[in-house]
Formats: C-alpha cells, sequence, structure tokens
C-alpha cells in the first residue's frame, strides 16, 4: 500500500507538466484531528483536538472540468484528555486537568479535482494521495509512545469545495476535506495507532 501511495504522488506530480501553465493559491483554516489508539486488551477513547492548518497550492488545469492540484501544508494532529488529579491525602481526587499531545506534519497531498464550471461558481470534487512528515512532537504523557512513532505516514485526501470569482485574476475557495491514514504511525504487541484529520478550509487561488 505504501509503494501504491508513493507511485501515485510520483504519477500526479509527472503527469501536471502536461498541463497549461498553473494558478497558485494558500489555504488556511481549522483542522480537528485524532488519534486511534488501538489497545489489544482494552479500549481507549480519547478527544479529537482542533489546530490550525495553513498551506500552499498549485492548480495544474487540463480543461474547464479536470485539474490537478499539489499542496503542501502545516498539519497539527494531536488528542485530548481529562484525568482526575489526586493526593496522597485526597485520593478520590482533588479536580481535573487536561492533558493534550501534538504531532507537527509537512502534509503533501496530490489531488485530483473535478468540478463543473458554473456561471458565477466553481463547485468540485477532490481525491488523491498524500505523504506527510514528521516535524516534531510534543506530549509528555505519550513520550514513551511518541519517541518510536514513524517519521512518515501514508493516506488519502477526499473531500469538496467551491470557487467564487472576486475579479479575473483572483478566485475565493472554500473547502472541506477528510484525511485519514492508511498506515499505522505506531504499532507493537499490544497498541496500533493511526492519524486522521478533517480540515475546514479558506483560501484564495491566483
Amino acid at each position: 500500500m505504501v509503494r501504491t501511495i508513493a507511485a501515485l504522488i510520483a504519477f500526479g506530480l509527472l503527469t501536471v507538466s502536461a498541463a497549461a501553465q498553473p494558478s497558485f493559491g494558500v489555504k488556511a483554516g481549522l483542522a480537528l484531528t485524532d488519534q486511534d489508539f488501538d489497545y489489544r486488551d482494552f479500549d481507549v477513547d480519547f478527544d479529537s483536538r482542533t489546530g490550525v492548518q495553513v498551506g500552499l497550492f498549485a492548480d495544474f488545469a487540463f480543461n474547464d472540468y479536470l485539474r490537478v492540484s499539489p499542496e503542501v501544508r502545516y498539519v497539527p494532529v494531536g488528542v485530548k484528555t481529562k484525568v482526575i488529579v489526586t493526593e496522597p491525602e485526597y485520593p478520590e481526587g482533588t479536580g481535573e486537568r487536561t492533558i493534550k499531545s501534538r504531532i507537527d506534519y509537512l502534509s503533501m497531498p496530490v489531488v485530483v479535482k473535478i468540478g463543473y464550471p458554473a456561471e458565477k461558481f466553481f463547485p468540485y470534487l477532490i481525491v488523491g494521495p498524500r505523504v506527510d512528515f514528521q516535524l516534531g512532537t510534543d506530549g509528555d504523557w505519550f513520550a514513551a509512545i511518541y519517541e518510536d512513532l514513524d517519521k512518515v505516514a501514508f493516506g488519502l485526501t477526499v473531500g469538496g469545495g467551491v470557487e467564487i470569482p472576486l475579479s479575473p485574476k483572483y478566485r475565493l475557495l472554500a473547502e472541506f476535506s477528510y484525511s485519514p491514514d492508511l498506515n499505522k504511525v505506531y504499532e507493537n504487541d499490544l497498541l496500533s495507532v493511526k492519524n486522521k484529520t478533517m480540515s475546514f478550509l479558506a483560501g484564495v487561488r491566483f
């Protein structure tokens, strides 16, 4: 599966050379991220975490309906949960504390964008492979796991959006995407971990 994803990304990047002169753009918005901690003998549920996502992209148009769009994004992935704070004098607990984790990734999806050029807007769907490179981690409670995380993750990005022309040169866009990993970033005999992200982005193409 990893080789297939890598081959699809390479093919997408080579294919864009046959397209017309590209346009470029920027995106930013919210990322609702989660990690599936799959323990062998018991279940643990963590809450998803919200972060800020930013990126750059290029659009290579083959015709009015089909484009290929390589992107580079900063994506924080993580979870959070509440734990009971205890002391020797108060074993039943003195309150709650929220613990959080974060893994920073440089994400590089290459998506096919299929749309319909309506008179005043351009709705579209996206689908394509993705590779994520780990930049760093933050989370003392998860340090034993995060120290052994795979540095590269492979996945898919699917979603949709709409572009609205602001002028002959500039296009405003709003986009939603779902990006699950296909490989496990951590695995041993007791636990495996996979990432997933939902993104709500706005941007400008020019």
